[in-house]
């Protein structure tokens, strides 16, 4: 049966995503002011390790979460993530390396990507949000944190996306 063998090499994803989700919204502290977007790195890496739609699918399933737990600009987040993990997966297939580095800076990268997105969203929908200092200072603050952390999701991914082979091969003699 297809469907089933389908998701039965995608429940470690879920089990990420699942595990980013619980931590972000319940235990997860504020570091100097900010908290880390563990969906919105799991989304980065998804895209990274998997493709654009995979990123893509990720940062709208996460982002939806996130609107429905915080209740304001309901669809704003579901958007900046799927574009943000849909451009890691883009941008990752034009590459040729698969460093550990890449992570961090797609880390980087893609929280002021997804942050300036949400503050264009805002100054369309006629909330505009001061573009200051202090602001760009949170919006660097939480690109290091989603960096720290994106190395650890990725490796996760990587570890389970290096399985696959192994275990088919395992099944096929």
């Amino acid at each position: 049966m297809p469907g089933v063998d389908a998701w039965r090499h995608r429940w470690p994803d879920v089990l990420i995503f699942l595990a980013a989700f619980f931590l972000q919204v319940s235990v997860l502290p504020l570091w100097g002011g900010v908290r880390p977007d563990l969906l919105l790195a799991v989304a980065i890496v998804i895209g990274m390790k998997q493709g654009a739609q995979a990123g893509g699918l990720t940062g709208l399933l996460g982002g939806m979460l996130l609107d429905l737990v915080r209740g304001q600009f309901v669809g704003s987040f579901a958007l900046t993530h799927a574009l943000t993990g849909y451009m890691a997966g883009m941008i990752q297939a034009k590459l040729f390396e698969n460093a550990l580095y890449l992570p961090f800076l797609f880390a980087m990268a893609g929280t002021v990507f997804s942050e300036l997105s949400f503050w264009a969203l805002m100054a369309i929908w006629g909330m505009a949000l001061p573009l200051s200092l202090s602001m760009l200072g949170l919006i660097g603050k939480e690109a290091f944190w989603n960096a720290l952390v994106s190395p650890i999701v990725y490796r996760l991914a990587a570890a389970r996306v290096t399985a696959e082979p192994a275990r088919a091969r395992g099944r096929a003699a």
